[in-house]
């Protein structure tokens, strides 16, 4: 049964984080930011304006405390939503692929892949490594093994993306897992820091783990 409602025209899209949504309204290019904590109640904190581009929207991905929109021309756009209220732009793919059409994307740890809908590179998805400080890096391209691509998805070795002849492909995104006991390395960080904290408190921790 329903427990709440919010009234949002122009939505097209959303994504979940931590006692958060983020909801893409196309209509008026703004990314909505929704507290979602008492799910019987959620408020609206912020709407956020978003750089041109089109087809706006076309996918979004949360990943700890940051925020991945596929923005059409306007590229791939990172968001810091470490204060939900504030949002903050932390980097684009424009210039690594300009003129690219990202129109479907995926996150997993520190990995994000994009699809480029433009002709000639539609058969693969780039990759780009996400920087602590929410900064994007282009790296190597995956084949898909189709042409084409409207989503994709993301799991363990393994990217799937729904084709444009509406059929399912299997990527292996890393062909060798890491079985060298190495430690692994990353930040835990608080996302709601402040002076002091009483016996019992709960914080919310992101932890982010590099491979």
């Amino acid at each position: 049964r329903a427990i709440a409602t919010l009234a949002m025209s122009g939505s097209t899209r959303i994504a979940l984080g931590l006692g958060l949504a983020f909801v893409g309204d196309a209509v008026n290019n703004r990314l909505i930011v929704v507290d979602i904590a008492d799910p019987s109640s959620p408020s609206i904190l912020q709407r956020f304006d978003m750089p041109a581009g089109g087809p706006r929207f076309a996918a979004i991905a949360v990943e700890g405390s940051m925020v991945f929109v596929a923005h059409g021309t306007g590229g791939v756009v990172a968001i810091s939503a470490r204060a939900p209220g504030a949002l903050q732009i932390t980097d684009t793919s424009l210039p690594d692929i300009p003129g690219a059409v990202i129109n479907a994307l995926a996150v997993q740890g520190n990995l994000l892949f994009a699809h480029d809908d433009r002709a000639g590179v539609r058969d693969r998805a780039r990759t780009f490594r996400i920087s602590d400080e929410g900064r994007i890096s282009l790296g190597s391209d995956v084949p898909l093994g189709s042409t084409g691509s409207v989503a994709l998805a993301v799991r363990q070795d393994y990217l799937l993306s729904l084709s444009t002849e509406s059929q399912i492909t299997v990527s292996r995104i890393l062909p060798a897992p890491d079985r060298s006991d190495v430690p692994p390395s990353g930040t835990l960080s608080v996302l709601d820091p402040r002076d002091s904290y009483a016996p019992g408190a709960v914080l919310n921790l992101e932890a982010r783990i590099k491979d």
